[in-house]
């Protein structure tokens, strides 16, 4: 048989049997394709997490905190791997056994402590917009109000002055900045300060003056 014999037979198989080439090329693909997300799910990455509680307020020591593998599909790209970048910085609020560290969970200042007599305070403020001005370190004044009903009148009043904001624990960027359900600040202020706070949100909206530098 010579080369255009072997040509022509070739051809005459191939648009004979060419749903069957079609349909096994595909299979091919296919079972190629399920492999390489077969082997997604093992992949790891390293997570930080805490070995036990953390208290508002506490700086991180090295005994708090171990690493963990975790998949990677579920795991930020931002989150933490390192924990001794993590130790000496201070948690903005309570984190419980086993639970991931992130950067949003710890102070993005570099001061080391609270000031004596002081407390960490989470206020959540109605305007999410008057958030994204907002830097750790300015001074602010948290003001609650109330609309009228059937107790009264409207009514405003100032529940924290000049407090200073020790960290804005969601960037002004995100999505977050847009939600109906305002943003969060974390302030330093005297205990009952903070009792204040916590009290005025559970039934006014609070909003925020910023201090002039």
């Amino acid at each position: 048989m010579d080369w255009h014999i072997a040509r022509q037979t070739a051809e005459r198989f191939i648009l004979r049997n060419r749903r069957t080439i079609i349909v096994s090329l595909v299979a091919v693909a296919v079972l190629n394709t399920a492999a390489g997300f077969a082997a997604a799910p093992g992949s790891q990455r390293t997570v930080v997490i805490a070995r036990s509680a953390i208290r508002a307020g506490t700086l991180i020591t090295a005994d708090q905190v171990r690493i963990q593998s975790w998949p990677a599909a579920i795991v930020p790209s931002d989150w933490p791997s390192d924990p001794a970048k993590l130790t000496g910085r201070m948690a903005v609020g309570a984190i419980g056994i086993g639970e991931p560290i992130t950067a949003t969970r710890l102070l993005t200042t570099a001061k080391a402590s609270l000031p004596v007599g002081l407390v960490l305070a989470p206020a959540r403020i109605a305007d999410a917009a008057t958030v994204a001005l907002v830097n750790p370190g300015d001074i602010i004044d948290v003001i609650a109000s109330w609309p009228a009903g059937q107790t009264g009148p409207a009514s405003a009043t100032t529940i924290a002055s000049h407090v200073r904001v020790a960290t804005v624990p969601h960037p002004a960027t995100s999505s977050l900045s847009n939600s109906v359900d305002g943003a969060l600040l974390v302030l330093e202020v005297p205990p009952a300060t903070a009792v204040r706070i916590a009290a005025a949100a559970i039934s006014a909206r609070l909003s925020i003056t910023l201090m002039v530098k």
